[in-house]
């Protein structure tokens, strides 16, 4: 979880219209002793949980329009390894848009497309995915017979995927116990 989402959710659980720097830094304060305490982890702007999570394909609701610097490159990279397990070889930019698509984007702006065209690339670079002579993208063999081990999100035999939650991080912040769960 982004931590200036932590924030916006501490800040709208006590009804307050904007974090100021007092929110600020109780939320960074909580977290940083959340950390001493093995509670979470952080990475870059990223919170997670103390044991190496099952990355999961999260879709936004609706009413919220997503934003892409509040979805690591874990759960993008998911997105796309989904689709390709769909739709097999794809072409780069039919998969980022179709990844963009699973977390619920509908048309993105260029910067958000190109952060997922940077991820697929990471893809290919670390082996998941390979891009053919023909320039379309797949999986690897190997991360297509991984099924759902974590490391590639499950599709049941119809081809539709469980979208889940990861599980909530906990931890307290100077004025409350907080429970912040991934998505709502």
């Amino acid at each position: 979880m982004h931590r200036d989402i932590v924030v916006q959710r501490v800040r709208s659980s006590f009804g307050l219209k904007r974090a100021g720097k007092n929110v600020e830094a109780a939320v960074e304060a909580g977290v940083e002793a959340a950390i001493r305490a093995g509670k979470v982890k952080r990475t870059g702007v990223f919170l997670w949980p103390p044991s190496p999570p099952k990355v999961l394909v999260r879709r936004r609701g609706d009413e919220v329009q997503p934003a892409i610097e509040y979805i690591c490159d874990e759960e993008i990279a998911a997105a796309a390894v989904l689709v390709l397990r769909t739709q097999f070889a794809t072409d780069r930019d039919e998969l980022a848009a179709q990844a963009l698509r699973v977390l619920g984007f509908g048309r993105a702006k260029s910067e958000t497309k190109n952060r997922v065209l940077g991820v697929i690339d990471g893809l290919v670079d670390r082996g998941v995915a390979v891009q053919q002579i023909d320039g379309l993208i797949d999986l690897d063999e190997s991360a297509r017979s991984a099924g759902g081990n974590g490391r590639v999100p499950s599709v049941d035999s119809e081809g539709q995927a469980t979208l889940h939650l990861p599980p909530p991080l906990n931890f307290t912040i100077p004025f409350a116990t907080i429970r912040v769960t991934a998505c709502q």
